[in-house]
């Protein structure tokens, strides 16, 4: 039984993710071209530091207990949103850094 409600090939999502916006970050920014954090990013960061405490408090507080049900269900809607956001956040940098290879400064 998951107790997290976290899978591992979420992880690997979004770990994915990071790297591919780092390392796109680090090729344009080592080009001399500006490769800052958007908004979504910035979106995918605050939601993503909200949902851990929460996953970790819902942990603690023992989710085989009677009555933690509809919590699980919101861990649950909480930590796929979290996933998706993350995948989502990534593609305005991805349509960024097509656009600054295509046109060198």
């Amino acid at each position: 039984l998951m107790v997290t409600g976290i899978y591992p090939w979420m992880v690997a999502v979004m770990l994915g993710r990071e790297l591919l916006v780092t390392g796109i970050r680090g090729e344009l920014e080592g080009q001399g071209i500006k490769f800052g954090a958007n908004i979504f990013g910035k979106i995918k960061m605050v939601l993503q530091s909200g949902v851990i405490p929460f996953v970790l408090l819902f942990v603690w507080l023992d989710p085989h207990k009677e009555g933690n049900e509809n919590i699980a269900i919101i861990r649950d809607v909480m930590v796929y949103l979290t996933v998706a956001v993350t995948v989502l956040s990534g593609f305005p940098y991805v349509k960024q850094a097509m656009v600054s290879m295509k046109n060198p400064k």
